[in-house]
């Protein structure tokens, strides 16, 4: 094995990390064997399910530090908080899901070791698969006058950068959640900066994991939509005008890059006419096949996606919306006849770990609460439990809009799945609706029925129901329910009135729960009464749901 000698300049390696476990653990023990004794690793753990230091606890090596943000923050955003606590030189970045390869630190030091080396930056080639990516086919400097496409490299491909000069352009934007590198390497060449290329790889990339599962993320670049992707290139192009009005092939590829995702979020006329605002009319007229295919390619693969009779009997079906389960940390119990039951059935689901609420609540988490605006609104004090219930439902919601979800399906660890939940998600009927409660009590609903199957059937909410155990919501919900809770002070079901954008409650219920009475609740043992509220005979809300209550009729 070789011996890694101590070298000149003290090296970290940042890793930010989204719950990837598996993968997560792979990078970590690849850059502890990359890093001499002086080095440091940096995990910045941005996810909300799987806690980083739970998946790194048998890695004992005290070279490992790790940070935890609020959760969703961005790469961007989760590499500046390294760089912000790292007192090494060097900064080497790399991907939860990649593999650092064992003397790319050290070259990359003697490099840097070298009395004619005033590199600032660098990056190498990288192994995928059986390929091999290369940027140049010569290892060397790279400097102001080397052509701009050569300058130009992913955070993932070994990239490295001095601390110091990291600090004086400012970091990552953390406005940009994709193509944040590309913005990093204009700044650079633009402030003139020296680089250093190696053609020997320093990273193993593994292939994108595109299907859901609880230890498998989506692509970050893949899964983010089109329409953020394209607004992105835009802001490059107009940003760094004159930096990209030297280098015609750099600016030709922004262009393509632009053709592509407006075709596919705006269709082909819109394309056309956003990159002839970019590139002359007959370099435009280039891409007028191009643009037609991809359109053609977008529309093909959403019809596949979007006709569930494609999917076999006892086929994973893959465009399906995410199951999250909603669980506490040692609560494996509680949940096991949930997870066997989705288990036998062909769609990946994953655990989501809330707040546990039984022995009080984080600062943190109390930052987020209005005891006061709850008592005032309920006539009680609402308890650790029902408050840390509401604030985990809430974490799922702000995960869904992090991630560019469609949507999400939402089931707490003690429900209990009909024949009907799997009709429901095999043939996508939670698209009917921004929320769509699969199980409730109290519902009242208005008369008519809107039928989603022969075995599912819906109506339409007169007032907020009871009970979160099982829904569906779409994006737009989550942004509105988030908006209604900050701060929070009403519990889980419901801090808005969901009957605003337009709730169906399925009747009878697709997802059933345990007893009340008899089932194992963490909550029905705080829960307190409150107070009779004369006052509310005088308020024009109160005579509002009386009303309403009484045009509408009780379905649970």
């Amino acid at each position: 094995m070789h011996k890694i000698t101590t070298p000149i300049l003290k090296p970290v390696v940042i890793i930010p990390s989204f719950d990837r476990p598996a993968s997560l653990r792979a990078a970590c023990w690849s850059a502890l064997a990359a890093l001499p004794d002086e080095g440091q690793l940096v995990v910045i753990d941005d996810g909300l399910i799987h806690p980083a230091k739970q998946s790194l606890q048998e890695i004992l090596d005290p070279r490992l530090k790790i940070f935890k943000t609020a959760g969703g923050s961005g790469p961007s955003a989760a590499r500046n908080i390294g760089a912000k606590n790292t007192s090494a030189d060097v900064l080497f970045f790399l991907d939860d899901d990649d593999i650092l390869l064992p003397d790319y630190i050290r070259k990359t030091l003697d490099v840097l070791a070298m009395d004619d080396c005033d590199s600032e930056f660098g990056f190498s080639a990288a192994i995928c698969g059986k390929k091999v990516i290369c940027n140049r086919r010569t290892t060397g400097e790279l400097a102001p006058d080397v052509a701009l496409k050569h300058r130009l490299a992913g955070l993932g491909m070994g990239f490295w950068i001095k601390l110091s000069t990291f600090r004086s352009i400012g970091g990552l934007d953390e406005t940009i959640f994709v193509n944040e590198d590309t913005d990093l390497c204009l700044r650079l060449a633009q402030s003139n900066t020296k680089g250093w290329y190696s053609v020997d790889p320093g990273v193993r990339l593994r292939p994108n994991q595109r299907a859901f599962s609880s230890n498998a993320r989506f692509s970050l670049t893949a899964r983010t939509s089109s329409q953020i992707r394209l607004k992105v290139y835009e802001r490059l192009l107009f940003q760094y005008e004159e930096l990209l009005d030297k280098s015609e092939d750099v600016r030709w590829l922004f262009a393509k890059r632009v053709a592509k995702y407006s075709a596919r979020s705006e269709g082909i006329r819109a394309s056309l006419k956003r990159t002839l605002g970019i590139l002359s009319f007959w370099r435009c007229a280039q891409l007028f096949v191009p643009v037609l295919v991809w359109r053609i390619n977008f529309l093909l693969r959403r019809k596949k996606v979007e006709n569930p009779m494609m999917l076999r009997d006892g086929e994973q079906n893959k465009s399906t919306w995410p199951i999250v389960v909603l669980t506490l940390e040692g609560d494996e119990q509680r949940s096991f006849a949930l997870r066997q039951r989705l288990d036998r059935m062909p769609f990946a689901y994953q655990l989501f770990y809330g707040i546990d609420g039984r022995n009080g609540l984080a600062a943190l988490a109390e930052e987020k609460v209005d005891r006061a605006g709850a008592y005032k609104k309920y006539g009680r004090h609402l308890s650790n439990g029902e408050l840390a219930c509401a604030l985990s439902h809430q974490d799922i919601y702000h995960l869904i809009v992090a991630r560019d979800w469609p949507g999400a399906i939402i089931l707490e660890d003690d429900a209990i799945l009909t024949d009907s939940f799997r009709e429901f998600v095999q043939y996508r009927h939670y698209t009917q609706a921004d929320i769509i409660m699969l199980d409730h009590s109290h519902a009242r609903v208005r008369r008519k029925v809107i039928e989603l199957s022969d075995n599912i059937r819906c109506m339409r909410l007169a007032l907020p129901p009871c009970r979160t155990t099982g829904y569906a919501l779409t994006a737009d919900a989550a942004r509105f329910l988030i908006k209604a809770a900050t701060p929070l002070s009403d519990v889980a079901d419901w801090p808005a009135d969901v009957t605003e954008i337009g709730a169906l409650a399925c009747t009878p219920t697709i997802v059933g729960h345990q007893d009340p009475a008899t089932g194992k609740s963490h909550l029905r043992l705080e829960r307190n009464r409150g107070k009779l509220d004369w006052g509310r005979l005088f308020r024009a809300s109160y005579w509002k749901v009386w009303t309403k209550k009484r045009l509408s009729y009780r379905i649970s």
